[in-house]
């Protein structure tokens, strides 16, 4: 049955430079109006190397090395071997990844891999680009970081190559794997998927012959069935967004977004050293994946690589704003890193500073020199087809300009008269000309010409953030209507919103969130008081207000002080006053620390409409609670002490964190008193739970007068609080069905171990000897203190008879068994 494979454009047209002319260009085609497509080739199911050979030269995909220079005089020259990396190369353009090379060119992978090295660009494609098949990239290194790439490739080689780019089930593991066993499971894939079909093969470490590569190239090429080469399409532009799986470049009418996969790969600068995303075991890049610090990149200059799905498979960074021009560690000079857009940067460094040069109203040149000197510096001319780009993350201007002008004007510079820090410029040579012919010769001098200018340091705040509280949902308009602290209606519309369907936005009625929105990142909010979440942020009662002073009272009649920070948002001032419910954010954020003005200071009220009802409590979200705080964290049973056995009372000590405030005299209490039997329950229930427990309880005076004594005592067992005498016995009668169902679980895999009378050879032996070890370990780490004794001697007796009977078989010397591992039995 033919197999369809759409352009696997073994176009391997340029590959004949470097390759030996090994594969030959298709013929061209004639240039159409209609957007680039991929084309058809089907690639028909054919015996031997002859005929297969044959089909790859009959249609120009491979051509012979010439010889005496008669073109019509090819020779294969299928005897001969193929170098690592020219398959490299080879393999890159079979599967259409050839337009990302020059991305990638300058770009050190691999120690042994120079930066001028002419294969580099393809190893590290053929490194870093996923296969269709599998999200693996086919390429991979020896130990020490190295790639080898004028070693002979071996069958081997070639057929983990080739099994990476077909093999549709490939995971990382188990190619990790086939790497430990190498290469016996490589080769027995290769076999499976036909890749060997009509390729003997002695030795898979012996270098592979041009004739098998052709045909083993063949036979991929048909189990690939269908591959879609379609152009690349590169963008440039400063990051200022890595979000919702997008990476978007520039920001309002520049702006431009491109989908992110986990196989996205980061080009890093520095390996490490500088970027807080590298890997050490892979520092030169990192896949979008792994990116933990998304924020890392934002103002950097970038080139991304886009696929034929509008995903980005490569971003190079050039530059940012934290070191400005990356690839040379000098001030300016020669970038290799900068490929494709400049021969050359510069930047501000050191005394070093810049300013743009106008002359008759235009910017003409940029200057780069030391403002205390008069001469000297480097000067660069700006031309029509500059680009500009302002990239200073703080103030939110991460995008391109149409001129300098625009540049200045953000950068806060309009008049362009003084020297400006933070700037990089990539550029070209333009070498003079000693013998310019004109009507009269004369010498045309050299200069430098700018392609690349980017401001880092700029005035103009971009940001636009405003505090607003959620009115009502989003329609189906896409509209959604918020409020500001004033009461007024902001109607907004959310269509660019990217962090999920529109019309489930993320944020609900009466939700306070901060709000952003350009062009480039959409809508963007950071959620500061989510309305449902009520254990975090509880809806309470104002019971005193006194100028920015508050006393609120949760629903289980817990009290806190709070100050109102004098630059608080307040939703809706005219109506915080008591009687008021409300939800607020502490300067901590509503998770208490050590500091009490942090804990205890609003920044955010959130006044509630009618029909809101109190939720949540003060505990855990605030400090210092008043003398009726119910709940006490993290009791351990070293906190429950004797108090001298007066008036059988214990006293409890309680968590700092959540300690008694008494309003009336001030003083923090770290101590409540329970009745013994009360106590008596509390310990049993901390010798059940490893000597840890969470507590509540009402509070009474207590009878010598202090007015902290604990009664109804509750303890949380999983999310549920129950008396604690009733806990105690529910958690005896959980931990003893949790040990018999334990019990039955390992009398069932000592029932399933393989009788010694059955061990018909060594590996059934050791299979059994093996699981028996293991089922040993498992009794002794079983709890079964709660259940009979009988049903747990019995459990030990039915395995030791598995163990003594295969140590009896061991003994026997079964011709089948050459070795005797024996198991020892448990005492």
């Amino acid at each position: 049955m033919n197999k369809k494979f759409l352009s696997l454009v073994l176009a391997l047209v340029m590959v004949l430079g470097t390759f030996s002319s090994v594969f030959a260009a298709p013929a061209e085609k004639k240039e159409t109006k209609e957007a680039p497509k991929a084309a058809e080739t089907v690639v028909p199911k054919l015996t031997g190397k002859k005929a297969k050979i044959d089909w790859l030269k009959d249609r120009g995909y491979i051509s012979g090395r010439k010889v005496n220079e008669d073109p019509k005089n090819n020779d294969l020259a299928l005897d001969k071997t193929i170098q690592r990396a020219e398959v490299s190369k080879l393999l890159v353009f079979a599967t259409g990844n050839e337009n990302k090379v020059d991305a990638l060119k300058g770009i050190t992978i691999y120690k042994d891999v120079a930066l001028n090295y002419w294969a580099n660009g393809y190893i590290n494609v053929g490194s870093t680009e996923p296969s269709k098949a599998n999200n693996l990239p086919f390429l991979l290194g020896y130990p020490g970081n190295v790639f080898k790439p004028v070693n002979n490739v071996t069958y081997a080689e070639l057929a983990k190559m080739l099994v990476t780019l077909t093999k549709t089930d490939l995971t990382k593991a188990m190619h990790d794997q086939a790497n430990k066993n190498w290469p016996a499971q490589w080769m027995a894939w290769a076999a499976d998927l036909g890749i060997f079909d009509d390729v003997t093969v002695a030795d898979a470490n012996k270098a592979v012959n041009r004739e098998d590569a052709f045909t083993m190239i063949f036979n991929a090429m048909y189990r690939l069935k269908e591959i879609k080469v379609m152009p690349a399409n590169e963008t440039m532009g400063i990051l200022s967004q890595i979000k919702n799986g997008e990476i978007t470049i520039n920001q309002g009418e520049m702006a431009k977004t491109v989908k992110l996969t986990d196989n996205t790969t980061f080009v890093l600068y520095k390996y490490g050293s500088y970027d807080v995303n590298a890997e050490p075991t892979n520092p030169r890049i990192v896949k979008a994946s792994a990116i933990s610090n998304a924020e890392y990149y934002y103002g950097s200059l970038v080139r991304v690589l886009v696929n034929e799905k509008g995903e980005a498979t490569h971003v190079l960074e050039l530059g940012n704003p934290d070191f400005l021009a990356l690839g040379i560690g000098s001030r300016y000079g020669e970038n290799n890193r900068w490929d494709g857009v400049a021969d050359n940067t510069i930047e501000t460094a050191y005394r070093f500073l810049a300013k743009v040069n106008y002359k008759d109203g235009d910017a003409k040149s940029i200057l780069f020199r030391d403002p205390s000197a008069t001469t000297g510096g480097v000067e660069v001319k700006l031309t029509k087809a500059t680009k500009y780009f302002v990239a200073d993350a703080k103030k939110n201007q991460l995008t391109e300009v149409k001129d300098a002008d625009e540049a200045l004007r953000i950068v806060g510079n309009p008049a362009a008269t003084n020297w400006i820090d933070r700037v990089y410029v990539g550029y070209n040579d333009v070498e003079s000309a000693k013998d310019h012919e004109t009507s009269s010769p004369t010498a045309i001098k050299g200069y430098n010409e700018a392609t690349v200018v980017v401001f880092n340091k700029v005035e103009k705040d971009n940001n636009g953030e405003v505090t607003l509280r959620v009115k009502n949902d989003v329609t189906s308009k896409y509209n959604i209507t918020l409020e500001d602290v004033d009461g007024k209606e902001v109607i907004a519309d959310v269509a660019t919103y990217r962090g999920g369907f529109p019309n489930n936005f993320n944020a609900d009625k009466l939700d306070v969130i901060k709000w952003t929105n350009n062009n480039a990142a959409g809508i963007g909010i950071e959620k500061v008081i989510d309305h449902s979440k009520t254990e975090r942020y509880p809806i309470v009662k104002v019971i005193d207000k006194d100028g920015a002073k508050l006393v609120v009272e949760d629903k289980l009649g817990n009290t806190a002080r709070l100050v109102v920070d004098s630059e608080a948002d307040i939703f809706l001032n005219g109506q915080l006053k008591e009687g008021a419910l409300i939800q607020f954010r502490t300067l901590a954020g509503n998770v208490p620390g050590s500091d009490a003005t942090d804990a205890n200071t609003v920044d955010i009220v959130s006044v509630m409409p009618k029909g809101v009802e109190l939720a949540g409590v003060l505990q855990g979200v605030v400090l210092d609670n008043q003398g009726n705080q119910y709940y006490a964290k993290n009791v351990k049973a070293a906190d429950v002490k004797e108090y001298n056995g007066t008036n059988n009372h214990y006293k409890v000590i309680v968590n700092q964190l959540n300690s008694f405030y008494n309003t009336d005299d001030g003083v923090k209490r770290d101590l409540v008193w329970m009745s013994n039997s009360e106590t008596e329950d509390l310990q049993a229930w901390l010798k059940a739970n490893d000597d840890n427990a969470n507590i509540r309880y009402k509070l009474k005076d207590n009878v010598q007068g202090n007015e902290n004594e604990a009664y109804d005592l509750e303890v949380l067992y999983g999310d549920k609080w129950l008396p604690v005498a009733d806990a105690v016995v529910k958690k005896a009668a959980d931990d003893k069905a949790a040990q018999k169902a334990a019990l039955d679980a390992f009398n069932k895999k000592v029932a399933a171990v393989e009788d010694a009378t059955k061990l018909a050879d060594q590996a059934a032996f050791d299979k059994a000897a093996k699981e028996l070890k293991a089922l040993v370990d498992e009794f002794n780490a079983l709890k079964v203190d709660m259940l009979e004794k009988s049903d747990v001697d019995k459990a030990k007796a039915d395995l030791n008879a598995k163990i003594k009977a295969l140590n009896d078989a061991a003994g026997a010397k079964t011709p089948a068994i050459k070795t005797n591992p024996t198991v020892t039995e448990i005492a």
